[in-house]
């Protein structure tokens, strides 16, 4: 695969490297940071009335003074604001005259924590909403934001019950009390009309009784929380009541997903949004030139179920993802009719030796696309309003096996390879955006979903975690969606989505945990917590229960012989190896961020200073990159710490190792520093700290385990 270090274009460049990885890959370019523009277009009818003019005749300018919007209207749990929208939209002309608007688009919604959801799903928290409004007046668009309230009124309303209460309860210190945390109460309600369900999280607004026992005992709201007592925190509602028991937290805590700090978007808000309504439009392109095939009429009709399918137990690409994000996700889109480029100037074999003609046969064939299609709102593939396409995959009939058998070279890292990258054209409208962040890939990669799984883990932010040298090092032993596109995204990959809630070690303690695939569970002990900044971009230790459950049970649609069989039983039965049923995967983490200040990358823990850069990665190792990132070129982003305690994935003389149950921790097990502290350096230095020089004080022990959950018990070593 190509990828190019994310760095300011005008300064630095990247070169390519082929990669002899012989599994299945494909091709990917990381995105360079640009500035984006926002416009809208949308239709609208316009009505007068002479009472809401200041003017009496009828007739009057039709230049546009101001256009304003509002919402105050009441809406409920239950409700969806694409449905249930009814904001007032006033439009003053340059003469005074004033109308209203009654015909607009939602183009998209957050809730009250600020994320974006489903514009045309049920509301499930109550609390103060925004959403963006297009209206148009004449040949005019403007985009408005409007600001509404959702009530919890639903529940009291005829034939619904609570069916149940879930809470995900806050960090308390000694000292502390109930009624000081009560803002940070993460309190879920299950509501029930037949088969419908409504969840949504406490606000302090809602009618809860709330009582508190300590050691049994009921006590004031206001009791400080103490050592060494137990509490029980009861909610009760309408004659439904649950309790539950809790003590001072141990020295760990779990990670709210809203108080996560930096997501991948943050670092470049050109990565396609990772919640709530996710769509794609898929392209096929046919090219004249060498190289090519004909596209069949079974391929382009597969296409539709390899992007959008939900087959049972096999994979798609937007069951994969609908999977990975624990439904917080939802997929959807189009594969559009074949793009026939008839221009002799677009050929494969033109394309394959200047680059720019590759970015201009995306755009004319988006274009194309977006003319011969007026009735579809191409608007809904831009949820943030930017001008350009948040998911766009374009396929061309280039065959990189044919390219490689009559030329007897490797088409990796060619114009046409599979890859995801940028055209850096942002001049859209929302009317008919254009393609800036893309994938392209080729007619030899589309027989199952799995390349297209691949790349939109790039549009999404994630980076490849193989090495792009020719030496095979894989510190992730190639299973990994963005290694060999294998198995469920990792929980480091999860996290950096914000898909999430982490517990995370701040000194001795005692943690039982899911396994990763069923629920996101996973552990972070950082070397010290009182430094670690509460997002997936920092350094630390980063464990996870692996377990045949979620997309590594799904079926992977391998030819052959192997067709039919699981993720899991795919990979214990074409390379061979053993997994064991199930194990923890121990990784240390270094995706420290920095700035550039002129001069070199200065380690930073916030996102104020432009151009934030990632200082590692895990395909550069033994490649070039550019000399900013030298005092960081030992420093792995990902790695996996092997229980054998022999560094097998980072050693040339092993680089074919792959990822077996030898690898994975299992009950009884132990991990100390001392012990694995090589596999932090790449070319022999000693180790005593952890890259970012502070010291690891922690063993930990894996006490108990089975396939559904693992005891993780740390103390100081």
């Amino acid at each position: 695969m190509k990828k190019t270090p994310k760095l300011f274009v005008a300064l630095f460049t990247a070169s390519l490297a082929m990669s002899s990885c012989n599994l299945i890959a494909s091709d990917d370019a990381k995105p360079e940071q640009t500035t984006t523009e926002s416009s809208t277009s949308a239709s609208t009818s316009r009505t007068s009335s002479s009472e809401e003019s200041s003017i009496t005749d009828t007739s009057h300018s039709d230049v546009v003074y101001s256009v304003e919007a509002t919402d105050g209207g009441v809406y409920h749990i239950g409700q969806n604001y694409a449905a249930d929208a009814n904001p007032t939209i006033e439009v003053t002309y340059i003469d005074g005259y004033k109308e209203k608007i009654d015909t607009f688009t939602v183009k998209s919604v957050k809730d009250p924590n600020g994320t974006s959801v489903n514009k045309s799903a049920a509301f499930t928290k109550s609390g103060n909403y925004t959403a963006t409004i297009g209206v148009t007046v004449g040949s005019k668009s403007y985009t408005k934001t409007v600001s509404f309230s959702v009530k919890s009124g639903t529940e009291e309303t005829s034939g619904y019950s609570l069916t149940n209460i879930s809470l995900e309860m806050p960090k308390y210190s000694a000292g502390q009390t109930v009624t000081s945390q009560l803002s940070n109460i993460q309190l879920t309600l299950t509501w029930n009309k037949g088969t419908e369900y409504y969840n949504y999280t406490y606000s302090t607004d809602t009618k809860f009784t709330i009582t508190l026992k300590q050691d049994g005992g009921a006590v004031a709201l206001t009791t400080p929380i103490q050592e060494g007592h137990s509490y029980t925190l009861t909610f009760s509602f309408k004659g439904y009541s649950k309790g539950f028991d809790f003590s001072l937290n141990q020295n760990y805590y779990r990670l709210a997903q809203d108080d996560i700090t930096i997501v991948s978007s943050d670092f470049d808000n050109d990565y396609a949004q990772s919640k709530g309504e996710v769509k794609m439009l898929v392209i096929p392109i046919t090219l004249s030139g060498s190289y090519t095939d004909t596209w069949s009429s079974s391929q382009l009709s597969n296409l539709n179920n390899y992007y959008f399918g939900n087959i049972a137990n096999k994979v798609s690409l937007k069951s994969y993802y609908e999977t990975a994000s624990f439904g917080q996700m939802t997929v959807s889109g189009m594969v559009t009719e074949t793009y026939v480029e008839t221009s002799s100037t677009y050929t494969t074999d033109n394309i394959l030796n200047d680059d720019n003609k590759r970015l201009d046969l995306i755009s004319r064939a988006v274009t194309k696309i977006e003319n011969d299609h007026s009735e579809i709102d191409f608007s809904a593939y831009d949820l943030n309003d930017d001008g350009c396409l948040d998911n766009v995959h374009l396929i061309t009939n280039f065959n990189t096996k044919t390219y490689q058998s009559q030329t007897g070279s490797s088409a990796w890292g060619l114009p046409l390879w599979p890859h995801m990258s940028k055209t850096d054209n942002t001049s859209g409208t929302l009317s008919k955006p254009v393609a800036n962040v893309y994938s392209l890939s080729a007619i030899d990669h589309v027989s199952d979903a799995i390349t297209a799984i691949h790349e939109q883990g790039h549009i999404f932010g994630l980076v490849d975690y193989y090495d792009y040298s020719d030496d095979g090092v894989d510190y992730v032993g190639h299973a990994d969606m963005q290694s060999a596109n294998i198995f469920d995204w990792n929980s480091y990959s999860k996290l950096s989505m914000g898909w999430v809630s982490p517990y995370v070690a701040t000194g001795a303690c005692e943690i039982t945990m899911s396994a990763a695939s069923i629920n996101g569970d996973c552990l972070i002990v950082p070397a010290n917590p009182s430094t670690f900044n509460n997002s997936a971009f920092d350094e630390y230790f980063l464990i996870e229960l692996f377990s045949p459950y979620g997309n590594n049970a799904i079926q992977y649609p391998y030819n052959g012989n192997y067709s039919g069989l699981s993720c899991w039983e795919f990979w214990e039965t074409y390379y061979g190896g053993s997994l064991g049923g199930y194990g923890v995967r121990l990784y240390h983490v270094d995706s420290r961020f920095g700035y550039y200040n002129g001069a070199s990358l200065v380690p930073t823990d916030t996102l104020s200073n432009p151009y934030n850069y990632i200082l590692t990665d895990n395909n550069s190792y033994d490649y070039e990159r550019h000399s900013v990132f030298s005092p960081y070129k030992d420093f792995k982003l990902l790695s996996i710490m092997q229980k054998g305690k022999t560094d097998t994935f980072g050693n040339k003389s092993y680089s074919s190792h792959l990822l077996n149950g030898d690898d994975l921790f299992k009950q009884g097990d132990t991990f100390k520093f001392s012990d694995y502290k090589h596999f932090l350096s790449k070319s022999g230095k000693t180790v005593t700290t952890m890259d970012n020089g502070e010291s690891f004080p922690y063993k930990i022990e894996f006490t108990s385990m089975s396939a559904t959950s693992v005891t993780v018990k740390i103390s100081l070593a």
